[in-house]
């Protein structure tokens, strides 16, 4: 009837280039990637904000307290790349330089070039759009090398591995972007169904915080299957008109053929503790935390 949270902007761009979505008319919901090649994709339902919704969102925030210089360590590949053309779109207009672009290999962590190229750049700022494994040694190399800029990470990156694979003195001060609520913010409807739903489950629940990324997908999924079962078209067409029931509370509506058919478009500025639009006003979006640091 459909898919539901492929992992991986190589992998969901595959299934597009593939076509089965649009031959078999069957949707595909809760993609985990936000990359903007994705949103608005025939039958390609994306319930979190992108990549470009986060750089854009950070850039705001450090030009707001004077940082301007900034390198960004890229995968080089579709990932890495679109998340580097949302930094050049969204640098000049807050006034931020690039001072660096520098690129690792796929699937790989092979930094080392992209390391010289930031010490060499010498930022106020450095962003991750790394996997996590790459991110780990990027960071390690680049502390021992002397570099001490502020380093902020994408989403994906996964903070209890980052720390496993850093210890707490390399973690210490690492920011990173949260597209969902926390599991522990209970002041949230979904968290607290969520709670009660692995409290019911077996022994020693894992309530891990990118765990809430599958569930809000699956929230929409299921949602779906309950105006209809008959068909992966008629399931694909009922998550794309989504607008009743207690899910719009939370998502907005997805709307055909629309170049930004995603639920979540807005992310919280934390010191502020209000909810900004990432690129329009949207009512039905989750507000959650854009960013957070980790303590020592």
């Amino acid at each position: 009837m459909a898919f539901v949270g492929v992992l991986g902007t190589a992998n969901n761009e595959a299934i597009l280039k593939d076509g089965v979505l649009a031959k078999a008319n069957i949707p595909l919901v809760g993609a985990i990637s936000g990359a903007s090649s994705l949103i608005g994709a025939p039958n390609m339902f994306v319930t979190k904000a992108s990549y470009r919704d986060e750089v854009r969102r950070l850039f705001e925030l450090i030009s707001g307290i004077g940082l301007t210089r900034v390198a960004i360590v890229y995968q080089d590949d579709g990932f890495g790349r679109d998340i580097l053309t949302g930094a050049e779109i969204a640098a000049p207009k807050v006034k931020i330089n690039l001072v660096a672009k520098a690129p690792y290999e796929r699937n790989t962590t092979k930094v080392e070039s992209a390391v010289k190229d930031v010490l060499k750049a010498d930022p106020q700022v450095v962003y991750l759009g790394a996997v996590t494994s790459a991110a780990v040694e990027f960071i390690k190399q680049y502390r021992k090398g002397g570099g001490g800029a502020q380093i902020y990470g994408v989403s994906v990156v996964d903070v209890d591995s980052l720390k496993k694979g850093l210890g707490g003195d390399l973690t210490a001060g690492y920011g990173f972007g949260v597209l969902w609520p926390l599991t522990t913010a209970r002041g949230f409807a979904i968290i607290r169904e969520y709670q009660k739903l692995l409290a019911a489950a077996p022994k020693d629940p894992d309530i891990a915080e990118r765990s809430m990324e599958g569930y809000i997908a699956a929230k929409v999924l299921v949602h779906g299957l309950r105006q209809t079962r008959a068909s992966p078209a008629a399931l694909a067409k009922a998550v794309r008109g989504m607008k009743s029931g207690r899910p719009r509370r939370l998502f907005r509506r997805f709307h055909a053929g629309r170049p930004d058919r995603r639920a979540v478009r807005r992310v919280r500025d934390p010191r502020q503790g209000r909810a900004h639009p990432a690129v329009s006003a949207n009512p039905y979006a989750i507000r959650t935390p854009a960013l957070l640091r980790l303590r020592e």
